[in-house]
């Protein structure tokens, strides 16, 4: 399916969506393929939908959760019997593995407003959904905090990936903060808590996320500043290594205080 083929290269050139959205446009993607494929053999079905499977765990090698789900439904797959309901049994997995995404995500973002307590100083930066869905609904259970926001920009030219989440969550009626990326350390200590987000979290416990992350970690970690990580379970890998894509750098273990997962 050409809209299948889109979809999958929207996702590999996406540079201002995070992890956790690109997971779920990924098994979007997925879905449509399952319901929309020409019809032919089970195994020619099949045989089609491992390669956008495939094709879609290759897309963003730095973001886990998407190879993740791709592997599970590729797991799944290969012990459905061959039969003329084929494509609707794995449409139906297909929207299973859509709500475990949104059961996850849901449960992490509840798990972050919880992380923030009342008068806060919160250090954030890069761009991360669950990060502004956590603050929005710690602000709806009444928590008053403060925000501040790593610009975010890796190089000229580029988005400023922290602005836009300032952006977002002004729209939303939260107020930040931005910190220049060359400022971190001059501004640290006015922070209780770092909170970042995650695209990876490697089996060591280092973490992969948007620049600049590793500075901020490192910052606090000199000033005895806690540093927490929101990612769902399904973005830790069983590897210890990852080259990073451009814009993306590995925080090490060390300088987290606890990754915060569900």
């Amino acid at each position: 399916m050409k809209i299948v083929a889109e979809l999958i290269e929207a996702i590999r050139n996406d540079r201002l969506n995070g992890a956790s959205t690109l997971t779920r446009q990924s098994l979007e993607a997925l879905h449509l393929a399952a319901g929309g494929l020409p019809s032919g053999s089970p195994d020619d079905y099949l045989t089609a939908l491992t390669e956008v499977a495939l094709a879609l765990s290759q897309a963003r090698p730095n973001m886990h959760s998407i190879n993740h789900y791709m592997q599970c439904f590729l797991a799944e797959i290969k012990q459905r019997p061959l039969t003329d309901d084929l494509p609707s049994c794995i449409a139906k997995l297909t929207e299973d593995l859509i709500q475990q995404w949104e059961t996850s995500r849901s449960q992490l973002i509840k798990a972050g407003a919880s992380l923030i307590s009342q008068g806060r100083t919160i250090f954030t930066s890069s761009y991360s959904s669950t990060i502004i869905a956590s603050l929005l609904l710690a602000r709806q259970e009444g928590k008053d905090f403060s925000l501040l926001i790593a610009v975010s920009r890796f190089q000229d030219g580029q988005p400023a990936y922290g602005a836009n989440m300032a952006s977002e969550l002004a729209g939303q009626g939260i107020t930040s903060t931005l910190i220049d990326d060359g400022k971190i350390t001059d501004n640290i200590e006015k922070a209780d808590m770092v909170v970042l987000g995650a695209d990876t979290v490697l089996a060591d416990g280092s973490v992969v996320n948007g620049y600049p992350s590793a500075a901020i970690a490192k910052a606090a970690s000199a000033h005895s500043i806690p540093v927490y990580v929101l990612c769902e379970e399904s973005k830790c890998s069983d590897h210890n290594f990852i080259q990073p894509e451009p814009g993306f750098e590995i925080i090490p273990a060390e300088l987290i205080s606890a990754v915060i997962k569900v």
